[in-house]
């Protein structure tokens, strides 16, 4: 069985902070710091898609939302997911459905719309 290390920190998220338990070492009170949420961001890419390197934090965040939300849950719910559910998230965030067609610039933005 797995278990927690004794490194390890609580997570969790309140109103618009992401709050932090910190246990300390023998019978000493938990340490709690807290982090604004403006101030974790998601990096996005001048398509509005989230970096590659930034779609661990956007998991995590949704992550802490959902069970913010809806508390605990049972195994395989967006507060539970399994990481078979996380690596489809991360799949599906890789994957993007952009079309590239060969014309000329002017086609391709009239096309766009733009």
């Amino acid at each position: 069985m797995r278990r927690i290390p004794d490194h390890a920190i609580s997570v969790w998220l309140e109103g618009d902070e992401i709050k932090l338990g910190l246990s300390q070492p023998g019978s000493r009170p938990t340490a709690f710091l807290t982090l604004p949420l403006a101030k974790c961001s998601i990096e996005c890419s001048e398509w509005g898609q989230p970096l590659a390197r930034q779609r661990g934090w956007l998991i995590l965040i949704d992550l802490l939302k959902e069970r913010a939300r809806s508390g605990r849950k049972t195994i395989g719910f967006a507060a539970n997911p399994v990481q078979y559910d996380v690596d489809q998230m991360l799949l599906a965030m890789a994957q993007t459905k952009r079309v590239v067609k060969n014309g000329k610039p002017e086609e391709i933005l009239k096309e766009l719309g733009l």
